[in-house]
């Protein structure tokens, strides 16, 4: 089942699976019950391109924290319970949207009717997470004494089953696994084996560097199968990084496109220039124009009538173009009175426009309406451009 065909949820106003963008998740390194912590964090989170923060309920305190907490912030919570049955009814009453708990392991059916039942009430879905780590040993000795592949999908399969059982099908799959390839050959074949959607990630993933190499190996070559609809970056680090992490892995498989790519030669031997800190202090200035300005993405349409338009920021521009093949640029007028060259290269439904650098500021500047934010930043990146000279920005677009 690829991620197009399966059953879709709903986590708050987030929608998960059944061809939806695929939601970044990220998780709360705070207690419920420190609340203003947890919220500032989780509010950043979100800000910085978190569609859904998970937060850990270990006890009773925590679970009746919950409603402070969601009341100080705007992303959908998912709260991750442990064994007690208790603790995932308390946190529905508290307004959480969606629950992460292993139905098989809290106990007696009745506290699982419980659980199903007011979930149903409130209308809210429940993530079952398997992890290679922590299987029970009745599945290790079904499947040779380690954890497997199978062994996951097995161990998943048994507590959907249970869900199942009580006619509840709002359901979210997770399998993971420090090893990545078990983690990809068991999200591989749960794919064939269900309809619903399935969280990604490669869990204990490690520090910043290998971690992140980790993550987007697992994730990025699932989502290039067409599986996943929601995935999360584990690090051993500030979880704002697993979400940038989490950012690039969506925009490097084609999936959606976060504000600017930077596109810079590797170097060697001929390269006259200190390149490796000029790409760096492009790339992080630039970084910040965008966050200021709020832009994540563009859409470009070019008609074979010689007429265009692109959206950004909800802004509709419009205008006529016109291509030069033999130079590989398009010229394009718009209705604002402006009007731009671009390089044109196309590679497979890939499609790059770029722009010197000062052009495009102009750009930025008149449809945004942040001329303001512009100009405070823009100043910064100018003196990069007047520093190396011929710099050139722009978009990759996907078709």
């Amino acid at each position: 089942m690829t991620h197009e065909n399966t059953r879709q949820v709903k986590v708050g106003n987030v929608l998960i699976g059944g061809g939806a963008p695929v939601a970044i998740q990220s998780m709360s390194t705070f207690n419920p019950v420190n609340t203003e912590y947890a919220a500032a964090q989780i509010n950043a989170l979100h800000e910085a391109g978190a569609d859904i923060v998970r937060v850990a309920v270990p006890d009773k305190k925590a679970a009746e924290a919950l409603k402070a907490l969601r009341e100080k912030v705007s992303v959908p919570l998912v709260a991750d319970i442990h064994f007690d049955y208790r603790l995932a009814i308390t946190a529905m009453e508290s307004g959480i949207d969606a629950l992460r708990i292993n139905p098989g392991n809290i106990g007696k059916m009745e506290n699982v009717i419980k659980v199903v039942d007011m979930a149903k009430k409130v209308h809210i879905p429940i993530r079952v997470g398997i992890n290679a780590g922590s299987l029970p040993e009745k599945i290790l000795d079904e499947f040779g004494g380690h954890p497997t592949a199978e062994g996951m999908v097995e161990g998943a399969l048994t507590h959907v089953r249970i869900l199942e059982q009580e006619g509840f099908r709002d359901i979210v799959i997770s399998v993971k696994s420090s090893d990545v390839p078990m983690m990809v050959k068991a999200n591989r074949i749960l794919a064939d084996k269900v309809e619903y959607p399935l969280h990604l990630g490669v869990t204990e993933a490690g520090t910043l560097y290998r971690g992140t190499v980790k993550s987007a190996i697992g994730i990025g070559s699932l989502l290039l199968d067409g599986i996943g609809d929601t995935v999360r970056v584990s690090l051993t680090d500030d979880p704002l990084k697993e979400v940038r992490a989490a950012k690039e892995i969506l925009s490097s498989v084609g999936i959606q496109q976060y504000g600017p790519v930077l596109i810079s030669c590797p170097t060697c031997g001929r390269t006259q220039v200190n390149l490796i800190d000029m790409a760096k202090e492009v790339e992080e200035k630039l970084q910040t124009i965008y966050d200021k300005i709020g832009l994540t993405s563009i859409k470009y349409i070019f008609k074979e009538d010689g007429t265009y338009s692109y959206i950004l920021k909800r802004r509709t521009v419009s205008g006529t173009y016109v291509f030069d093949e033999e130079a590989k640029t398009v010229i394009m007028k718009s209705k604002l009175g402006i009007q731009t060259v671009a390089y044109v290269t196309v590679t497979g439904n890939s499609m790059s426009l770029v722009f010197n650098a000062d052009k495009l500021m102009s750009i930025l500047k008149v449809i945004t309406g942040a001329a303001s934010k512009v100009n405070s930043t823009a100043a910064t990146l100018n003196s990069v451009a007047e520093a190396y000279d011929g710099l050139m920005l722009g978009f990759e677009l996907k078709k």
